[in-house]
């Protein structure tokens, strides 16, 4: 009995670390973001305007960030409508531990997302 009861916390506590916050947004705002640098990016319940501004300075070279906590949306706003630009969105996105892009029902990891979608 020990020995299911191990394995069934085990089993739990992997699935528990590997579940993935996920941000989204919409094809057409994706469009409309890379021709006018500003994107629009809807983020998972759990995050907060602390975890925001605790990791948004790092980044402010590359973009601004403005946090709507009611609405969990982060409108990014580039500084040079660049690629390297677009690459550090990754790296925001990661820092407040979002792992997959949500485009329009389709789950990205963030590297597929970058290459398909932000190049």
């Amino acid at each position: 009995m020990k020995k299911i009861l191990l394995v069934l916390v085990v089993v739990l506590a992997a699935f528990a670390a590997s579940a993935q916050k996920s941000a989204s947004l919409s094809a057409k705002a994706l469009e409309t973001g890379k021709s006018s640098g500003t994107f629009l990016f809807v983020l998972p319940s759990d995050v907060t305007s602390q975890q925001i501004d605790e990791v948004k300075g790092y980044y402010k070279d590359y973009f601004s960030v403005n946090f709507d906590q009611a609405k969990h949306e982060a409108t990014l706003v580039l500084t040079a409508n660049e690629t390297m630009n677009r690459r550090i969105i990754l790296r925001f996105l990661s820092s407040i531990g979002v792992r997959t892009v949500n485009v329009d029902g389709v789950d990205k990891t963030l590297d597929v997302f970058y290459d398909t979608n932000l190049k």
